[in-house]
């Protein structure tokens, strides 16, 4: 039989497996949770990348649609330019008509043709960029399909900016030579009351010149016909290939959400099967450290009453000492961006928690209805041109502190944090203070600032004067 010695070392060797099995379980949890924190901060940091990469590109094909608007409107200018200074010319006398005449077709045509090879140097330009553009629609998601919307509505607005400029000055042109042949009679018939014996002659010449420029007239409407139908070719391709590249990235999109979907869902399926596993498994070592008691007891008879009263009330203790940790937990979030320069205690907009009134979002204070160890633990997202300066305050005395400034100027947000045990009394105070400049970023549907709160262990965890002695209790292992 046993020596009631050797029965006590039992149970407290059965108290020690008791409490590492439980102590696996929570670092299991706390591992399972700094890892699903990271993959959400892995996702959050590649959303900021896409977007500050799709800003950059929206902003390289502004400034490229601007610079195109500029050269049009110089080159339009020129042209308006060189269409009066041919007038001036054209208003000498009448002996140098032809001349003129013959001089300006020359120019249009060579103008004609510089329009024609600008535009289609324009429209290869066109076509590398758009390459380029679709290689990169093809890592983004729906807000580039956006944009591309947008692009596509500016080019129709270019296109018909141009179609009306070519019309006006086609107008204008016909007008101006309606004004030049008006210009043309009025002197011929000068010409006639004066020289009368040259009139003949000089109505034949004056009827070929207005022959002469009647074709070259449709031979230039014909060009501008030819180039208008050559833009029309080119903006249907260029839609063609952007809707397709806009189908292919939504497939590759929803097949990428359908495998994080799988992998997500076989995740939780293992872990609650881990989970599973280990409750089974500590219930199992509890029934048989009853089942092991009773025994004992019965092996003990009546002389061994006192000790079986004493094991009753350490296996009723330690029950409920068991229940208690994790009992008590709060995760305080914001819905909305903090400008407000800091120097004051960090509120919160909502609250998860079993606490009832114990934690208040408003004021950012927890009040704690045990006494024990409990672990806190504070994430933040730093806002554009801010920073981060903070800590943890207990009953008004800082026990932890974090920042984040200075890096790249503060042009891009990160995320900083920290944790801490902290051993409480029964409506000790934890709030989280910023300094001054602390500016955090927080969305209505993407929560990045959390203030969590976690019950671990009760004060005199597992220690009685009857039971177990001091240098057999648990410690916090420090």
């Amino acid at each position: 039989m046993l020596s009631l010695a050797e029965k006590k070392d039992q149970i407290s060797d059965l108290s020690r497996r008791v409490e590492t099995v439980l102590l696996f379980l929570l670092s299991e949890n706390e591992s399972l949770k700094e890892q699903i924190n990271q993959e959400q901060s892995e996702r959050i940091s590649q959303n900021d990348t896409l977007e500050s990469q799709l800003k950059d590109g929206f902003a390289k094909l502004t400034a490229d649609l601007n610079g195109e608007i500029k050269i049009r409107e110089f080159e339009g200018r020129q042209l308006r330019d060189d269409l009066k200074r041919q007038g001036n010319k054209q208003q000498e006398d009448t002996d140098r008509i032809g001349e003129k005449l013959e001089q300006e077709r020359f120019e249009r045509v060579e103008q004609a043709r510089n329009l024609n090879d600008f535009f289609t140097a324009e429209n290869e330009d066109r076509k590398t960029n758009l390459e380029d553009v679709n290689a990169w629609i093809q890592s983004e998601n729906d807000l580039r399909k956006r944009e591309a919307e947008a692009l596509q509505e500016r080019l129709e607005r270019e296109k018909q900016e141009l179609r009306d400029y070519m019309e006006k000055d086609s107008k204008d042109m016909k007008t101006k030579l309606n004004q030049e042949e008006e210009l043309r009679r009025k002197k011929e018939e000068e010409i006639q009351e004066q020289l009368k014996e040259q009139e003949q002659a000089r109505e034949n010449e004056i009827i070929q010149l207005y022959k002469r420029m009647a074709k070259e007239n449709i031979k230039r409407e014909e060009e501008i016909d030819e180039l208008r139908s050559k833009l029309e070719k080119e903006k249907r391709d260029l839609r063609a290939q952007m809707e397709h590249d806009n189908q292919d990235m939504l497939a590759k999109l929803n097949q990428e959400n359908l495998e994080l979907k799988d992998a997500l869902k076989k995740d939780k399926l293992g872990l609650q099967g881990e989970i599973d596993v280990n409750k089974y498994s500590s219930n199992n070592q509890i029934a048989d450290l009853d089942a092991r008691l009773k025994q004992l007891v019965k092996d003990s008879g009546g002389e061994m009453q006192s000790l079986l009263e004493a094991i009753g009330r350490n296996q009723t203790e330690l029950k409920s000492l068991i229940n208690q940790p994790l009992s008590v937990y709060f995760d305080a979030y914001r819905t909305e961006d903090y400008l407000d320069g800091g120097e004051q205690y960090l509120t919160f907009s909502k609250c998860q928690t079993n606490l009832g009134n114990g934690f208040q979002p408003e004021s950012g204070v927890f009040s704690a209805p045990k006494a024990g160890a409990y672990l806190f633990i504070i994430h933040v997202c730093t806002h554009d041109m801010k920073k981060a300066l903070m800590t943890i305050h207990k009953n008004q005395q800082q026990v932890a502190s974090f920042y984040d400034q200075n890096h790249e100027s503060n042009h891009r947000n990160s995320m900083a944090g920290q944790s801490v045990l902290i051993d409480l009394e029964v409506g000790d105070r934890v709030q989280v203070y910023m300094f001054i400049d602390t500016g955090l970023q927080d969305k209505r549907s993407n929560h990045l600032t959390h203030f969590i709160g976690l019950f671990l262990r009760p004060k005199d965890f597992i220690t009685s004067e009857h039971d177990i002695p001091p240098s057999r209790s648990l410690t916090n292992g420090c």
